[in-house]
C-alpha cells in the first residue's frame, strides 16, 4: 500500500496498484497555471477504482452553489451545481490577482479560458475549449518586457489537435516561424525568419509519414546558400 503521485499509479511489470492517487499541489515548484481547479483523491484496491472523492487542494470537499477555497498552497472560487463545475471559476495568487479563469459546462472546460503572469494585466495563455477540447485560436505570452507580457505565439485548434496557421514571434513583434498544421502534423510550407523580419529558411512538407522534405536557407541578398534533404519522421522541424 502507498500513496502515488502523477503517474506513479501506473501497473508496473504486472503489479496491480493498491493505494491512493494524489496529483501534484498546484504551487509546488511554484503555481502551475494549467493544474485543474479540483482534486480528485481515487483510491485503487487491486487495480480496480474503489471511490472518487473530490475537493480542493486545500483539502474541502466539494459543496453545492458558489465554493472557495483558500490556504497557502491554493485559493479557487466557482459554482457547483449537481456535484459539477460550472461557470466560470477562477485561481487566485496568493497577493490576490487572478492567476487563472477557466469556463466550466456540465464538468467539461467550455469556453474561454485565461491565465496570467502575476495579475489580469499580463497575459500567459488564452483560447477557447469546446466541451473540454482545445478549439479555435490559442494565444501564448511571455513576461515580461517593461512591466508586460509579449505575444510569443498563435495556434489554430480542432477538436485538440493543432489544425491550421501555426505562428511563433520574436519579441519585437516580428514574425519568427509561420507554418501549416494538420493534426498535430506539419504540412506545405513552412518558414522561418530573422528578428529583422528577413527569411532565411523555409521548408516543404507533404501529408505522409516518414518523408524527405527539402530545405532552402537563404543569404541576405535573396540568393540560395544551399538546400538540403532532411530524413524527416517527426514532422516537427
Amino acid at each position: 500500500y502507498y500513496v502515488a503521485l502523477n503517474r506513479a499509479c501506473r501497473q508496473v511489470q504486472g503489479d496491480l496498484f493498491t493505494g491512493i492517487y494524489l496529483p501534484d499541489s498546484p504551487w509546488s515548484g511554484g503555481m502551475l497555471l494549467g493544474q485543474d481547479l479540483i482534486n480528485e483523491k481515487k483510491t485503487f484496491e487491486a487495480g480496480f477504482l474503489i471511490k472518487t472523492e473530490r475537493s480542493s487542494y486545500c483539502g474541502d470537499p466539494l459543496t453545492e452553489g458558489f465554493f472557495e477555497s483558500k490556504c497557502s498552497d491554493d485559493h479557487i472560487r466557482g459554482t457547483v451545481r449537481n456535484n459539477k463545475l460550472e461557470g466560470t471559476w477562477e485561481r487566485l495568487y496568493k497577493h490576490g490577482g487572478v492567476a487563472q479563469r477557466v469556463n466550466f459546462r456540465n464538468d467539461l472546460r467550455h469556453g474561454l479560458y485565461e491565465t496570467f503572469w502575476g495579475g489580469e494585466d499580463k497575459p500567459n495563455d488564452r483560447g477557447f475549449f469546446n466541451e473540454g477540447k482545445k478549439d479555435g485560436v490559442w494565444e501564448n505570452y511571455n513576461c515580461c518586457k517593461e512591466g508586460q507580457s509579449w505575444l510569443i505565439s498563435k495556434i489554430n485548434y480542432q477538436n485538440d489537435l493543432q489544425s491550421g496557421l501555426f505562428e511563433l514571434f520574436h519579441k519585437n513583434g516580428k514574425i519568427k516561424e509561420r507554418k501549416q498544421r494538420h493534426n498535430d502534423r506539419t504540412v506545405g510550407l513552412s518558414q522561418r525568419f530573422d528578428e529583422e523580419g528577413f527569411l532565411f529558411s523555409e521548408a516543404h512538407f507533404g501529408k505522409g509519414g516518414q518523408e524527405f522534405i527539402l530545405a532552402d536557407y537563404f543569404s541576405k541578398d535573396k540568393k540560395y546558400t544551399y538546400s538540403r534533404c532532411i530524413e524527416q519522421s517527426s514532422n516537427k522541424w
